[in-house]
């Protein structure tokens, strides 16, 4: 059995679904990044080295991380 399946998208949220593809929760707020300093540059490594601080709840996320109790 497979668990849940996590996307992190450029729209600036986090989505879990089912393995199916039932959405099962959304973090974040669609086209509304957080405030961190980034500025949208024509070199990615450019645009990143313009984030000066992290900023509630996602810009631009990339990755996720969970633990244990993020499994329920």
């Amino acid at each position: 059995m497979f668990g849940s399946v996590y996307c992190m998208d450029d729209d600036h949220t986090v989505t879990k679904f089912t393995p199916e593809g039932k959405l099962l929760m959304v973090l974040g707020n669609k086209d509304q990044p957080s405030d961190t300093g980034y500025v949208r540059q024509s070199d990615l490594y450019a645009s990143l080295a313009t984030i000066t601080h992290g900023g509630p709840p996602f810009n631009r996320p990339t990755g996720v991380a969970l633990s244990s109790l993020a499994m329920s």
